[in-house]
């Protein structure tokens, strides 16, 4: 019985940490809120560069009712010499900004395709 109850303990310790630890390729988390705009951050938890990204943007009302899902893409651009450059190099971060519908109380956003 204790050692079962050990085994609980140390994995409710442990386990949250193993899990916080692990982190998705590519995340898109909700910033905040500026007037009818909504601003998402964007790590790429890769060791490659993200070319291209779709992202899907749900909202939300303030009964949890959905208004409105918009999918989003962005990718690469050339500098002034007609170098490709990536949307997102391998490891760094970068943010969008996307109006929000009318009585949008949330979102979210999740990547659907990537390359």
């Amino acid at each position: 019985m204790k050692s079962k109850l050990g085994i609980i303990l140390i994995s409710f310790f442990i386990g949250p940490g193993l899990l916080s630890c692990s982190s998705d390729p590519i995340e898109v988390k909700f910033k905040e809120f500026r007037g009818n705009l909504v601003l998402f951050t964007v790590e790429n938890n890769m060791e490659q560069d993200i070319n291209s990204i779709s992202c899907e943007i749900t909202y939300y009302s303030a009964n949890r009712a959905i208004l409105e899902i918009d999918t989003l893409q962005f990718s690469k651009s050339q500098d002034v010499t007609g170098k490709h450059i990536p949307f997102l190099k391998a490891g760094e971060e970068t943010f969008f900004t996307y109006r929000t519908p009318e009585k949008t109380i949330s979102a979210k956003a999740e990547v659907i395709d990537f390359n």
